[in-house]
């Protein structure tokens, strides 16, 4: 009888010793099991993203080659249409030089237009060409001053350009900076109000030239302001409004970026003005002056 008992008593523990290894492969197998289970989440949650981007894609896509075949065509329906009437010989001379105006403004319109797919497409496809030499800042943003001066002036709204005295050259490609520059200044006359200021101020700080560019006009909506610089980006309000493409500052970074600086944008919200800055690094100031290769 005793060894009966040591019998089923040892049998029991290997019984145990059993049910102890199953019980542990069956945990094992149930944390595979879970980890399988968050995988399979985590990439039908990847899948979905992706499919969620593919369809802003599309949608901005498509919203794009509609808006590009309205902007392009408006320009051009107007040049054909006083063209055509001043080749009939039915204007006289004051709707004649109104004809001329009008198709020499919608012919510069559509060329910037153009200009503009010009420049994404070179910057996508890594071909855009830069003239690099050394150049005070400050003459820069005073030519693009210059250039947006009349546009200010037609709507009454004051420049004022301030710059702390004799300041280190940058490293750039004047064309394109005075792009930038004229850029920034054009949507600041465009979007205050009229009689107002807009303030240019030049400085230097940590190797670098900080040009700010404010303005007091309709601001920045919280929602936009994350998406300001990307391609084909509009706000609805000034799309309806102002037309364009969704370009322009989108070149703006890309062209800051390629002379190795940084911009950004600041609004407390609309109605309350706007603020660009843009960082370029000094000549000398141990920064990168051309990460990019163009």
């Amino acid at each position: 009888r005793r060894k009966a008992q040591e019998e089923l008593v040892t049998a029991n523990e290997g019984l145990e010793l059993k049910v102890a290894d199953r019980t542990l492969e069956l945990q094992l197998l149930n944390t595979k099991l879970t980890e399988s289970a968050k995988e399979r989440e985590v990439i039908l949650e990847s899948e979905k993203d992706a499919r969620l981007e593919a369809e802003i894609a599309n949608r901005l896509r498509d919203e794009f080659m509609a808006t590009v075949s309205h902007e392009l065509r408006t320009p051009l329906n107007s040049i054909l249409g006083w063209a055509r009437m001043m080749k009939d010989g039915t204007l006289d001379p004051v709707q004649s030089d109104k004809a001329l105006t009008t198709i020499i403004k919608n012919s510069e319109t559509q060329n910037r237009l153009i200009e503009d797919l010009l420049d994404v497409a070179r910057v996508i496809s890594g071909k855009l060409q830069l003239d690099l030499s050394e150049l005070q800042l400050e003459d820069v943003v005073s030519q693009a001053i210059e250039t947006v001066r009349p546009q200010a002036e037609a709507r009454r709204i004051e420049m004022r350009f301030e710059s702390d005295g004799t300041l280190p050259a940058i490293m750039g490609d004047r064309n394109r900076l005075v792009q930038v520059f004229t850029n920034l200044l054009g949507n600041a006359i465009k979007f205050s109000p009229s009689g107002s200021v807009v303030e240019v101020d030049l400085a230097e700080e940590n190797g670098s030239l900080i040009t700010q560019i404010k303005d007091n006009g309709k601001g920045i909506s919280p929602e936009f302001l994350p998406i300001v610089f990307e391609r084909f980006r509009q706000d609805s309000a000034d799309k309806s409004e102002n037309g364009g493409l969704g370009l322009g500052l989108a070149i703006v970074r890309n062209l800051v970026e390629i002379h190795a600086g940084s911009v950004r944008a600041e609004s407390a919200g609309e109605g309350k003005g706007s603020t660009f800055t843009v960082l370029l690094p000094a000549v000398n100031s141990g920064q990168p002056v051309l990460p990019y290769k163009t």
